[in-house]
């Protein structure tokens, strides 16, 4: 029990310092190191540094403990490892406090916001980060209760150890007896002192939001209710949304952006993608931008939860927009896999001119090549195929709704060939020019 507990403090470093680089922003070595090698790790490129092999210990134990986890349970039970159950649990609980810190210092600087952009900023911030941790108090829910069913080793949690000045939450957990009493006692007691530490902070906010505004609104869910309503602001939420809509296109424009060598991305891709990383790393940085990927992301979640992706205009049209790219992408493909089989149709005819012993060697790797490029057309062909069924279906449902799907048919061009002398024009002027003073 005592080495277990050792070896979960020693994780928890990880962990804490993983969230303060990440969430935090932090600059302080021991943290910026930490996420250095944790990096390492995830692209399995070890350094000769302690502590990248101190992390890649928890960091594979974890990863094999995440296959069982999703591996089918045996006679209903579920495989828990005592020690990634509290890992996860700080994860959850410290992304809590971690953007309990973040919310306060908006809120802050909401109370000293002069311009209008800068207020709305603010107040989109605060309710991207209030949607994820009602998220993520879910999820501390359902591992305090998974803890409890599987009866883990009581663990009492330590401090945070990061660079906040906010004051955060420490989950203290109960003993056994109070455990079969009620499973998620820890997290109601941590919810509930976090929301008494920000009591005072939500009153001065609510003082602070123009007329009945709730801050909590989704921005998306509420331009749609505003344009569909019949009055004066009908027209401005009109414009307001389509704003909004030729945003979710460009993120989802981002997506699909993959040009090859011999492309170039004709589109506003660049300045996206990095705040689609910032997603997927959930952070979210200073930048408009990405508060606005955050917001895309979680309209979307939030309408599948609720199974309104099929009537929410918002959703079909990035719907349709993903689709339409899809097909693109893929109809640019087929030429390319039919040029591949073509060629190896064309190296089995020429390799009847070779050597008897040599042709038969031959033969047997082209027609191997051959059967994996036609396979690989076959798949790629089946794929545009249902990505048409698909369109063809959402548009169906846009009819259906009466909603108009001009705007998404007017597609802009993402690539652009690169012709091979155009990254030489400079040096061949110079040439010319050069030529000319002989």
């Amino acid at each position: 029990m005592e080495m277990l507990a050792t070896r979960i403090e020693s994780a928890l470093v990880i962990e804490d310092a993983l969230i303060c680089a990440r969430i935090g922003k932090c600059e302080e070595d021991t943290c910026r190191s930490v996420l250095l090698h944790y990096e390492h790790c995830k692209r399995d490129e070890m350094c000769g540094d302690p502590k990248c092999s101190e992390i890649l210990i928890v960091y594979r134990h974890r990863r094999a403990c995440l296959k069982k986890d999703t591996a089918p349970s045996i006679d209903g039970k579920k495989f828990v490892c005592p020690f990634c159950i509290r890992i996860r649990q700080r994860r959850s609980l410290g992304v809590v406090a971690a953007l309990d810190h973040l919310i306060s210092d908006q809120r802050r600087a909401l109370r000293s916001a002069q311009s209008e952009a800068n207020r709305n900023f603010c107040l989109q911030s605060i309710n991207t980060w209030t949607q994820r941790k009602q998220l993520l108090r879910a999820e501390t829910d359902r591992l305090n209760e998974l803890a409890s069913e599987s009866s883990a080793p009581v663990f009492n949690f330590s401090r945070y150890q990061w660079h906040f000045s906010d004051a955060v939450v420490i989950k203290r957990e109960p003993e056994a007896a109070e455990i079969s009493e009620d499973a998620t006692a820890g997290a109601s007691a941590a919810e509930s002192s976090t929301n008494d530490s920000n009591d005072e902070s939500q009153d001065t906010l609510g003082d602070s939001i123009p007329g009945n505004a709730n801050f909590n609104a989704d921005f998306i869910n509420q331009l749609l209710l505003a344009k569909a309503e019949n009055g004066d602001g009908k027209e401005v939420a009109q414009r307001e949304f389509d704003g909004v809509m030729e945003l979710g296109y460009a993120i989802v424009d981002a997506s699909f952006c993959a040009p090859s060598k011999a492309q170039r991305c004709l589109l506003n891709c660049k300045s996206i993608l990095v705040h689609l990383q910032h997603h997927l790393d959930l952070q979210v940085c200073t930048q408009p931008m990405c508060t606005a990927v955050e917001h895309h992301f979680a309209h979307l979640s939030q309408c599948k939860a609720r199974d309104k992706s099929d009537s929410c205009e918002y959703c079909l049209r990035v719907e349709e927009r993903q689709l339409i790219r899809s097909v693109d992408f893929m109809e640019a493909e087929v030429p390319e896999a039919e040029a591949k089989v073509q060629k190896i149709i064309n190296d089995i005819t020429a390799s009847f001119t070779n050597h008897p012993d040599e042709r038969e060697q031959e033969m047997i790797q082209l027609e191997d090549e051959l059967e994996q490029v036609e396979e690989n057309k076959r798949e790629l062909v089946d794929k545009l195929n249902a990505a048409r069924h698909d369109l063809r279906k959402v548009r169906k449902n846009f009819e259906h709704r009466g909603m108009s799907t001009s705007g998404s048919r007017r597609l802009q061009v993402h690539f652009i060939k690169v012709r091979r002398n155009e990254g030489s024009t400079s040096s061949s002027k110079k040439r010319r020019l050069l030529g000319s003073l002989d």
